[in-house]
């Protein structure tokens, strides 16, 4: 039993943990910035979903499509990819993109 405790509490279950929590976060922004647009509603709380949505861009593109948490995984022993865990292999590739287009979309329902 006291092993089994001690493996989840790991390094590695640690960033994945981090990881699913900043990932909720921008889906979360995502959803809200729908809303939004979708309600033709425009307030303070919408510049802060979109920072965290322009911040979560600039970091990917200055990373080539790569979340910098993957560095992390891989040092720590991690060889899959965060969504491999959730996601058919032939999927995984296309996450990033997918959710950017989505975003983008969503960012023109707002604002048109």
């Amino acid at each position: 039993m006291q092993s089994k405790i001690k493996n989840f509490f790991n390094l590695k279950n640690f960033l994945r943990a981090i990881h699913f929590i900043m990932i909720v976060l921008f889906l979360l922004c995502i959803i809200f910035l729908y809303y939004y647009g979708t309600n033709d509603l425009f307030d303070n709380k919408l510049y802060i979903v979109s920072g965290v949505l322009f911040a979560e861009a600039v970091i990917l593109v200055f990373n080539r499509g790569k979340c910098p948490l993957e560095y992390a995984h891989e040092k720590v022993g991690d060889k899959r990819e965060f969504f491999g865990h959730f996601l058919p292999d032939y999927a995984v590739p296309y996450v990033i993109p997918v959710v950017a287009i989505v975003t983008i979309i969503g960012f023109l329902i707002l604002y048109f």
